[in-house]
């Protein structure tokens, strides 16, 4: 192991942290200005944009032909954006959320997670399952669009807390300067992504460790920064659909779209020895949620603590693995 990989990763880190919060901020603020709802931002703009880091490093990984750490990155970032951001969030900041996101998202997120794990069963997510979840990718944006035609709120212009914490109030929204961010964050992605790439398997070759291994512990929480600077944020300014909408939304993103088209780029193994572990920690993360949410609609420290507690384990268990 070189230093230069450990500046690498490092970089690469500051690179996706950086450029997602700039994506985050000019997708945010751009789709503010015409008068999209904090829930639908969170659920679709916002979450899009976080999961750019996936996407990258994920299509990156297929391409450079290690799809078991493109694998590795989705699951260890879905168990992260549950277990880690939630759970820090609600730490923080107990917080409340509206019925119709338990209710209409959270199950699609409970289908598509099982979807993934039903087809890679055999070993292997090939090209055509990865054109399935493409199509409910489809779906899921057509439902969004059909709902918010439906929920009248959630297309009802307002100032709200994250708003002024973004600075977006009317007037002070400059929709080229918001496309510039979007521009320069993308770019810092790309080149974060690359960096990230390079360095973990590096690493991972030099130490032995399985490349899925270090997709789902560094690399995971690596593309999930921008998750989970953008869940705090949201949870102490008191807009909690957008906390757990983001959590929801790149969750879905990240099986839905990025599996989808890293699978076009190349069939992902999957090996079941390997990724069993992972597989049950995903679901488990995924069915959790509404059970921790659906007797009150809310999430406590105490909650928040067993979600930190469940990805604690996650990550310890992860590392043991490696190591054998």
């Amino acid at each position: 192991m070189q230093i230069t990989d450990i500046v690498a990763i490092v970089l690469g880190l500051v690179g996706l942290f950086l450029g997602g919060n700039w994506l985050v901020r000019g997708a945010g603020r751009l789709a503010t200005s015409f008068g999209v709802s904090p829930m639908l931002v969170g659920m679709t703009v916002v979450a899009f944009g976080t999961s750019a880091p996936e996407l990258l490093v994920s299509a990156s990984a297929a391409l450079s032909g290690v799809s078991d750490l493109a694998l590795g990155n989705v699951v260890g970032s879905n168990i992260a954006n549950v277990g880690l951001m939630l759970g820090l969030a609600a730490l923080m900041v107990p917080f409340r959320v509206e019925w119709t996101l338990i209710k209409r998202e959270i199950p699609v997120m409970l289908i598509a997670t099982a979807s993934v794990i039903i087809f890679a069963y055999d070993g292997l997510i090939s090209q055509a399952e990865g054109g399935v979840l493409l199509m409910g990718m489809a779906l899921f944006l057509l439902l969004q669009y059909r709902w918010m035609l439906m929920d009248r709120a959630m297309i009802t212009p307002e100032v709200t807390d994250y708003d002024r914490a973004l600075g977006v109030v009317g007037k002070d929204i400059h929709r080229l300067t918001e496309l510039g961010f979007i521009t320069i964050g993308l770019i810092a992605l790309v080149i974060g992504s690359q960096l990230m790439i390079s360095g973990a398997v590096s690493i991972a070759r030099h130490l032995g460790i399985s490349e899925l291994i270090v997709g789902v512990t560094l690399v995971a929480v690596g593309t999930s920064l921008p998750e989970l600077v953008t869940t705090i944020v949201a949870a102490r300014r008191k807009q909690s659909d957008i906390a757990v909408g983001n959590a929801v939304g790149s969750n879905i993103f990240n099986l839905l779209l990025i599996l989808s088209i890293t699978t076009l780029i190349r069939p992902i193994p999957a090996d079941l020895d390997q990724v069993g572990v992972d597989f049950l920690f995903m679901i488990l993360t995924a069915a959790i949620i509404p059970l921790l949410l659906m007797p009150t609609k809310g999430m406590g420290r105490g909650r928040g603590f067993l979600l930190l507690a469940l990805y604690g384990l996650y990550v310890i268990l992860a590392i043991v693995r490696g190591r054998v």
